[in-house]
């Protein structure tokens, strides 16, 4: 549905998006996923005022109809139910109505990315990180100079190429 034809927008009365990022679709990753990334923008046309919160993560919560599960984190309300019980559950715990909603995985993002040309990132410090452990150590690294737009990469901890971000 065009979102130029929806009745929402074009009534100019405030409308809400929510933004939700899933941590799947990359790094051989293909399962549902979380949304480790949740965000609520308000924009109201009259005002001409966009808000926008983002929701920690981390938020505890009961998800209707799994209670007996509780404590589980907002993240994960997506992984047990659906896109749209996702949405009604965000709505009624903040008591903002959601008009759209935007969801992208990882695979989505860095297409995203590629399409503006790519992001140039100078790195503030000089580290290495393995992205399947989260530690410094291991066989697939990335290794990062303070000051560079560079990193490096192996995959067998000897060999090393170099990249540009």
């Amino acid at each position: 549905k065009s979102v130029k034809n929806n009745s929402t927008w074009s009534s100019h009365k405030p409308f809400s998006v929510l933004s939700l990022g899933t941590d799947t679709g990359d790094l051989g990753r293909t399962d549902k996923g979380r949304t480790d990334t949740l965000m609520i923008v308000t924009v109201n046309p009259k005002k001409k005022t966009t808000t926008m919160v983002s929701i920690p993560r981390d938020t505890m919560v009961a998800i209707p109809g799994l209670e007996d599960t509780f404590p589980q984190k907002i993240n994960a309300v997506y992984t047990f139910t659906d896109l749209n019980q996702t949405v009604n559950d965000i709505s009624k715990y903040l008591n903002v109505p959601i008009n759209f909603v935007a969801l992208v995985n990882m695979g989505g993002l860095i297409k995203m990315v590629d399409k503006v040309g790519g992001v140039k990132v100078k790195s503030p410090l000089s580290f290495a990180y393995n992205p399947y452990t989260a530690h410094d150590t291991g066989n697939d690294l990335y290794k990062f100079i303070k000051g560079s737009t560079s990193y490096y990469h192996t995959t067998n901890g000897v060999d090393w190429t170099k990249h540009k971000t």
